[in-house]
Order: structure tokens, then C-alpha cells, then sequence
């Protein structure tokens, strides 16, 4: 087998490395323009340094969000007082010392978050539990732990 290979090389010898040699120069060429499209494609980062800005002092800070929240409650309050109408029909909050639904046996304590999702139109309030039981609802486990 050697005297094969040995006979191929020296009849074919400089043939085989002239195409290995284009072979290699075409993937070389191929991987160089892969990199440059790649290379053209990057998004170019520019890093600047910008100078400290100064930071409003806490009260300051403080003072704002203070306003903020005050007009909050005033567009709050206005928009109350535009819908007081259509819910006039709804029991107030704060006249219930326990909320249940009309469609459950359960009552819970109005700051209860099963409570806080009955919606208005469903929602019975009680002054006291005994009125709740007298009226058949049960206490809600969640509520009173």
C-alpha cells in the first residue's frame, strides 16, 4: 500500500498541494467576509463621560411628591363627587363593620380582601356579627384568624 501512495505522491504530488492551497485560500477569504459583514452589522457604542449633575435635596424631592399626590387626591375627590350619583344606591364603607355578598353565607371584615373584591351591588353590610348571623351568614375563615 505504501509503494501505492508513494507512486500517487510523486505522480501527483504538486497537483494535490496547488489544490489544497486554493482550497485553503477560499475559506480564509470566505471567514474574512464573514467577519467584516458581522463587523458592519455591531452596533457602534459611543461611551461619553458626562459631567455629575447635582441631585435636588430630600426635601425638595419630598416636597414635590407631596404636591403630586395632593392634586391626586383632588382630581380623586372631584372625580367622587361626579359619580356620587350614579352610586348612590351603595352602602358607604365605612357604615359596614362586616360586608357580605348576596350571593354567599359568608361575612368578612370590610378590610378583608374578599370583602374588598365584593363588588358594590352585592355587597350587604352589618353593623355588628350578631346582625350577620341573625341574617344567616357564618364568619369567613379568612377574615378572622
Amino acid at each position: 500500500m505504501s509503494t501505492f501512495l508513494k507512486n500517487f505522491w510523486e505522480k501527483h504530488g504538486s497537483l494535490v498541494l496547488i489544490i489544497l492551497a486554493i482550497s485553503l485560500f477560499f475559506v480564509v477569504a470566505f471567514k474574512i467576509g464573514q467577519l467584516e459583514k458581522e463587523s458592519e452589522g455591531a452596533a457602534k457604542i459611543n461611551i461619553t463621560l458626562a459631567e455629575k449633575k447635582e441631585v435636588a435635596p430630600v426635601d425638595l424631592r419630598a416636597k414635590v411628591i407631596e404636591e403630586a399626590l395632593e392634586r391626586k387626591n383632588i382630581e380623586n375627590n372631584i372625580d367622587a363627587t361626579e359619580n356620587s350619583e350614579a352610586t348612590s344606591g351603595v352602602i358607604d364603607d365605612k357604615e359596614c363593620a362586616f360586608a357580605a355578598s348576596k350571593n354567599s353565607t359568608k361575612y368578612h371584615l370590610p378590610n378583608c380582601s374578599n370583602a374588598i373584591r365584593i363588588k358594590d351591588s352585592n355587597k350587604i353590610c352589618f353593623s355588628s356579627e350578631e346582625e350577620a348571623q341573625a341574617k344567616g351568614y357564618e364568619r369567613a375563615k379568612c377574615c378572622f384568624k
